[in-house]
């Protein structure tokens, strides 16, 4: 979430920024890792969850805050999720 946080400002949901998810998520989808990639997977819906569920703020806030290199609280990066689910692509 904080790198994704850290590259919201320069994302340009553009035709070029869905091509890059349709190619992303194609080429990470024939790994068991990746379930998120499939094709029956809603990718604004699982990122809604997400965020509902505060499912990543035990992990952000207690392993990987200490190793960030700027101190971005949690609700600050999870914010930056909801701006993306205002996005079409």
């Amino acid at each position: 979430m904080y790198d994704i946080y850290k590259l919201f400002p320069y994302i340009c949901f553009d035709d070029a920024f869905r091509a890059l998810v349709r190619d992303v998520r194609e080429a990470r989808k024939v790994s068991e890792y990746n379930r998120s990639a499939s094709d029956n997977i809603d990718i604004k819906k699982l990122l809604l969850e997400i965020i509902e569920n505060n499912a990543h703020e035990g992990d952000y806030t207690g392993n990987l805050y200490v190793l960030l290199y700027e101190n971005i609280a949690y609700n600050d990066a999870k914010n930056a999720l909801l701006e993306i689910l205002k996005q079409r692509f």
